[in-house]
């Protein structure tokens, strides 16, 4: 019985590595891409938002805040979950100011909302003494 002197067979057999880093890289990258679009929970209610040409750029910054949707049947949500009367969402507004007067409030109408329905979580939202609300709307351009 001979051993050769390598220490390994002669039956030519390697692993290729670059491939396999190539793949993981490739996953590593969709993953992350994939991730940003589940920012600030706003693929959990789909809502047409109303078209503007004016407005801010969005901001990647983290989000610390509320996100209240105006459905357009006029349910009010927090954060994509269950409609909420407009006193739970004022006690849901008070908890919030309790630990962070300064949380930003994103709000969220539907385009087929009512003006009045949007201007009363406004005005519900500024009541309970948030200073600052920043309404959520998509851009279009000229065509």
């Amino acid at each position: 019985m001979r051993l050769s002197q390598n220490g390994g067979g002669d039956d030519g057999t390697t692993i290729e590595l670059t491939p396999l880093i190539d793949v993981v890289f490739q996953l590593l990258i969709f993953f992350m891409i994939t991730m940003t679009f589940q920012k600030n929970n706003e693929y959990l209610l789909p809502v047409d938002l109303a078209q503007v040409q004016s407005g801010g750029e969005a901001k990647d910054e983290v989000f610390e805040g509320l996100t209240i949707t105006v459905s357009k049947d006029g349910n009010v949500l927090v954060n994509g979950k269950e409609p909420l009367t407009t006193e739970q969402l004022r006690t849901r507004l008070r908890e919030t100011y309790a630990v962070n007067p300064y949380a930003q409030i994103l709000l969220r109408g539907d385009e087929k909302a009512t003006h009045g329905g949007v201007l009363e979580v406004l005005d519900t939202v500024k009541l309970v003494g948030f200073a600052r609300v920043d309404m959520v709307v998509t851009r279009f351009e000229d065509q």
